[in-house]
């Protein structure tokens, strides 16, 4: 146990000197590394907010804000390698998404430091040497996963995972144990998309990603970051159309609106007219019979089953047993 108990704090240890010489908004803060009484403590910037893997969990996420998350850790992963670092941990769990949607990474607990051999820590070594397997199984490179020597592209396949998941809801490589998970990984090629709404391109970036070859994976975070930004600067010229429905909506509304009250305004001044005008004209009228002329063009009935085949009627109460309905010829 004290070998093991060397290990972790060697390791807690290690976090804390890798990321605490990054500085990058969406990288989460290393401040200090301190032991007391026996103990190792990491003082590190409070991150709030939500794991990528618990908002996942509620359902995928649209290709635009896909585009926008994966854009934000590639923007720390280029940052980071730029820095000679690794961080070989990429997941769900790993990002930390605030009410903002600001995308921090945490966790540079396995870290490496990429340096020329005469370079290297020896005890660096030792925690990340060829052939020690680091990392969680269903988010690593197949270089990672065979403890090859590896490099920045093995943090991209990594991310392309949590993309794919991103817009997906689910995991590209799958299995029931372990061994299977595995054997995915090194030979299976990426489940397909299925019916998530991902735009072509953005499939095509995720599947380069996840190129077993990684040769043939995006050279760096940087150009990873660049096309992903290219795709959403693009994104709004592909809104339009939404945006001029909702313009056309929008302009029906308003005429439908006016139509009603013009028609509110005319049917108001034909009230008003019936009570000044026709009312009175009405009322003076004798031996009309059924109904009266009243000039205007207009009719007056004094009984209204006679007019019930007529329309627009405009009914005004005289006196409870009197009706006078004004109607257009």
């Amino acid at each position: 146990m004290r070998a093991r108990d060397a290990e972790r704090r060697e390791r807690f240890r290690l976090e804390a000197t890798a990321a605490s010489a990054l500085n990058h908004p969406h990288i989460c803060t290393i401040h200090d590394f301190i032991e007391a009484e026996g103990r190792h403590l990491i003082v590190m910037e409070l991150v709030e907010g939500r794991t990528l893997h618990e908002i996942l969990a509620e359902g995928p996420l649209p290709a635009s804000r896909a585009i926008d998350l994966a854009m934000q850790i590639a923007s720390a992963l280029a940052e980071a390698h730029a820095a000679g670092i690794l961080h070989r941990d990429i997941k769900g769990t790993n990002i930390v998404v605030n009410a903002k949607g600001q995308a921090k990474i945490l966790d540079f607990g396995i870290a490496k430091r990429i340096a020329p051999e005469s370079e290297v820590d020896q005890t660096v070594e030792q925690l990340t040497r060829a052939g020690t397997t680091l990392g969680t199984l269903t988010y690593m490179s197949p270089e990672q996963l065979l403890g090859k020597p590896i490099d920045a592209r093995s943090d991209l396949f990594s991310l392309g995972v949590v993309l794919y998941e991103m817009v997906t809801g689910r995991l590209p490589f799958a299995g029931s144990t372990p061994v299977a998970v595995t054997d995915a990984l090194l030979h299976a090629p990426p489940r397909a998309f299925g019916d998530a709404p991902v735009p072509d391109r953005l499939k095509a970036v995720i599947l380069r990603l996840l190129e077993k070859d990684r040769e043939k994976r995006p050279p760096s975070a940087e150009s990873l970051r660049e096309e992903l930004a290219s795709m959403a600067e693009a994104a709004p010229s592909g809104r339009a159309p939404l945006r001029r429905s909702w313009m056309i909506a929008a302009g029906a509304v308003v005429l439908a609106l006016a139509a009603l009250a013009g028609w509110l305004l005319y049917r108001s001044s034909r009230a008003r007219w019936a009570r000044t005008t026709a009312l009175t004209r009405a009322l003076s009228t004798r031996g009309a019979g059924d109904h009266g002329a009243v000039p205007g063009g207009d009719r007056i009935c004094l009984r209204p089953p006679r007019c019930r085949k007529l329309t627009e009627t405009l009914t005004i109460a005289v006196r409870p047993s009197l009706l006078i309905w004004i109607l257009p010829v």
